[in-house]
């Protein structure tokens, strides 16, 4: 067998050995196992079910179990999935009022009124199948820390559609991007 080497002079390339060859093909099934591993890694990582719900969320509708909107898309919350299993939920109701005064001045249910139907929460998620498990670690009610929600869930192109376990639809995010 003839190679061409420097100067484009011909050159005699010389047979393996047996054990070269032995040497080679253990290379090569080396490599190959360690592609192989590697691709099963990258695939446990591309189908983590709790990708499908990293982004950022706005929501759309709220209704209670019996169907009825409790509260029109204005003021939409925004929850904030990230990858690493934490999420993150805001919602603050628009055309509140500007305060004139000092909220420290106000009466009970002066503070009430202000505060109701905000909503705000943050802690770990987790997804099993078509559940989606949240744990607060914060949450704007404080006797609600510590507390764990579980929703059923489904995806339709970018609408995110939260069920209660008994699979009536309560609730719908768009995805923002």
């Amino acid at each position: 067998m003839f190679r061409r080497g420097a100067h484009n002079q011909p050159r005699v390339i010389q047979p393996l050995s047996s054990q070269q060859y032995q040497f080679k093909g253990k290379l090569m099934r080396t490599i190959a196992a360690l592609i192989l591993v590697m691709s099963i890694g990258n695939v446990g990582l591309t189908q983590n079910p709790q990708n499908v719900l990293v982004g950022v969320w706005e929501r759309t509708l709220l209704r209670d179990i019996q169907g009825r909107t409790l509260q029109p898309p204005a003021p939409a919350a925004v929850v904030m999935f990230s990858s690493n299993g934490y999420f993150s939920h805001v919602a603050i109701p628009s055309k509140r009022q500007k305060l004139q005064e000092d909220v420290r001045g106000m009466t009970k249910d002066e503070l009430m009124s202000r505060f109701e139907h905000l909503e705000s929460r943050y802690g770990t998620y987790k997804v099993e199948g078509n559940k989606l498990r949240r744990l607060d670690i914060t949450n704007a009610d404080p006797s609600r820390e510590g507390g764990v929600s579980v929703s059923l869930f489904r995806i339709e192109k970018d609408v995110l559609i939260l069920s209660t376990t008994d699979g009536v639809d309560t609730t719908w995010f768009k995805r923002l991007k």
